[in-house]
């Protein structure tokens, strides 16, 4: 089985990488084109898909865990791979070495 067969789907990645740079559920819901719903929907099933907690109750709200906090900076590396991959930058140089989550 490929090592890809388990890929989290990118828009939680992204709906995870918004809730660490915006701090809130609702922000990521408007930059998203989503309801709040939706988002805490998307994030629990990454949460089951990853196997561990990525957010916690705060208040009235989310707050990303420091698991969550951890995943979300890999997530954000993650997506801006991708996103000057499918710009077809020319500087673009990444190692297999460099997408491995315990590279911090």
């Amino acid at each position: 089985m490929s090592k890809f067969n388990r890929l989290p789907p990118v828009k939680a990645m992204r709906a995870l990488e918004a809730l660490d740079r915006l701090k809130s559920a609702g922000a990521v819901a408007d930059e998203m084109s989503l309801t709040r719903s939706a988002v805490s929907h998307m994030l629990r099933r990454l949460e089951d898909d990853l196997g561990f907690a990525i957010s916690e109750p705060d208040g009235r709200g989310i707050r990303l865990t420091v698991r969550g906090r951890r995943y979300a900076q890999e997530a954000r590396r993650a997506l801006d791979i991708m996103s000057r991959a499918a710009a077809d930058e020319p500087a673009l140089s990444v190692t297999a070495s460099s997408l491995h989550p315990g590279n911090y």
